[in-house]
């Protein structure tokens, strides 16, 4: 069974209220859950050199109930080379297996 992984929720909307270039094109909010944010710090903390934590984020266009575009997002910790599944590792054959996703797996992030 996979290992459930903590993710921040996201969603960008477009700024309705920019008058000008300098203010960003989207605004939204998002929630980070605790496990994340420990998860963040823990990273820095073991970390040997650097500021920085490497994430995996991933968008989905929706519309909202009053018809808005906005993209809802995910955000987490970017998985280690060994825990990454056998479809995201680079194939060491030749030819490039062509696997179709089953309907389960349409909807993951990553």
């Amino acid at each position: 069974m996979p290992i459930q992984r903590p993710r921040a929720q996201l969603w960008l909307f477009e700024n309705d209220r920019r008058t000008t270039d300098k203010q960003p094109t989207h605004r939204g909010n998002g929630t980070i859950p605790r496990d994340l944010l420990k998860q963040l710090v823990d990273q820095i903390k073991v970390q040997e050199s650097g500021d920085e934590v490497r994430v995996q984020i991933a968008a989905w266009p929706r519309v909202s109930k009053n018809g808005n575009n906005y993209l809802s997002m995910t955000m987490e910790l970017e998985r280690p080379k060994e825990d990454r599944r056998p479809e995201d590792r680079p194939s060491t054959s030749s030819q490039p297996e062509v696997v179709s996703p089953t309907e389960s797996e349409e909807d993951l992030p990553f």
